[in-house]
């Protein structure tokens, strides 16, 4: 009997070590290695069929050109700014040499915030023509059967998502951004992401 005690005793003893180790790893360790924030844990979670606006960006993992997966998830800590285009709509593809432009201007707040373009239901090829024709760097991501849009609930293109260092849907723009216009927001959504 005192045996089977001794072995009860070690099997509560490890449960409990066990159990210590995943909150820790959960509430400390995790954070830091997919990169939320306790911030990001306030944010409300998006709900179909209502505005994302001050919810979390819903997270999505897309393929680049040349096939390396991409997650929303890993801009965070920093703004993004994302853009829903396909190369059939002109101001879709003019949004997107403007973004382009943008992410090149060697200004400090360009350089504070990740520029996305995801091309909605297009076959790669014709996107990496698109983007080599124009000699564009901006990082191109493919929604091939469009469940990004969809989950973004993107009505027309091109259409812009500006999101916090913590994941927050702060502002979205249907229709072409100038770049006057873009440089306005991102200023925004930098003053919002430094409030916090």
């Amino acid at each position: 009997m005192k045996k089977h005690s001794h072995i009860l005793a070690f099997v509560a003893l490890s449960m409990a070590i066990a159990a210590t180790g995943f909150y820790i790893a959960g509430k400390y360790i995790l954070p830091q290695i997919v990169g939320s924030t306790d911030l990001a844990a306030e944010i409300p979670q998006a709900v179909p069929g209502q505005s994302l606006l001050g919810r979390r960006a819903p997270n999505f993992a897309l393929s680049d050109l040349a096939g390396d997966r991409t997650a929303l998830s890993q801009y965070y800590g920093a703004p993004a700014i994302v853009t829903f285009w396909a190369t059939w709509s002109a101001d879709a593809a003019d949004q997107v040499k403007i973004l382009d432009d943008y992410a090149r201007n060697d200004s400090e707040q360009a350089r504070l915030v990740n520029v996305v373009a995801i091309d909605s239901q297009e076959d790669p090829s014709i996107v990496a023509s698109f983007m080599e024709r124009g000699g564009y760097g901006t990082k191109a991501l493919l929604d091939p059967f469009g469940e990004a849009s969809s989950r973004y609930d993107v009505k027309g293109l091109p259409t812009t998502y500006f999101i916090s260092r913590d994941g927050a849907v702060k502002e979205i723009y249907a229709g072409i951004l100038s770049e006057r216009v873009l440089v306005e927001k991102v200023d925004n959504l930098l003053k919002q992401s430094t409030v916090q």
